[in-house]
């Protein structure tokens, strides 16, 4: 399973981690999420998907990727600066 975070623009810090098999269904599960689900005094607009590594789990081990992967910007309004944090 690939292991995926929400990046706070604003904050500079990413949400919990979360899993899903491939970048798409990792966007319909963020795009479903509630308004109440991100922190107060937020918008949508403050978040950026990043895929962060791969969870094995028949090794039982988390490899990370070398630099955090932006798969969607979906409710971005302005530019993001770099592709990776």
């Amino acid at each position: 399973m690939r292991l995926y975070a929400l990046y706070d623009t604003y904050a500079e810090e990413f949400m919990p981690l979360f899993e899903a098999r491939n970048d798409a269904l990792a966007l319909r599960a963020i795009s479903g999420l509630p308004d109440t689900a991100f922190p107060q005094g937020t918008t949508r607009e403050d978040f950026v998907l990043y895929k962060l590594g791969f969870f094995d789990r028949d090794k039982m081990c988390i490899i990370p990727k070398e630099k955090a992967l932006r798969v969607f910007a979906p409710y971005k309004s302005k530019e993001v600066e770099n592709e990776a944090v």
